[in-house]
């Protein structure tokens, strides 16, 4: 799964993407996946930064209704990676949003 991230097919990185936001909403909440956040947090400096943060993105949503499956550090790192990814001063125009006022 975190080797689509970085496919060079668009759709494919998206896809992963969302599928792993998907299994993701079902693991963590069971503490049955914990070394998720740190190989996406790993992935934010590399060529897969632009699906990871979708992934993040993703999770973000899903998870939004179950606060506790996720300690506060892990919380702080996720949001910490999704707004350096949001940033004016982001690089990448693949990375960065469009449709962002900022």
């Amino acid at each position: 799964m975190m080797t689509a991230l970085v496919s060079t097919a668009k759709n494919a990185g998206h896809t992963a993407a969302q599928v792993l936001a998907k299994i993701a909403s079902i693991e963590l909440p069971l503490k049955a996946w914990p070394e998720l956040l740190p190989a996406l947090m790993a992935n934010v400096g590399t060529a897969a930064r632009q699906a990871t943060l979708e992934a993040l993105g993703f999770m973000c949503e899903d998870l939004g209704g179950l606060p506790d499956c996720l300690e506060q550090g892990e919380v702080d790192q996720v949001l910490t990676a999704v707004v350096q990814g949001i940033r004016k001063e982001e690089p990448d125009p693949e990375v960065r949003p469009r449709h962002l006022p900022f």
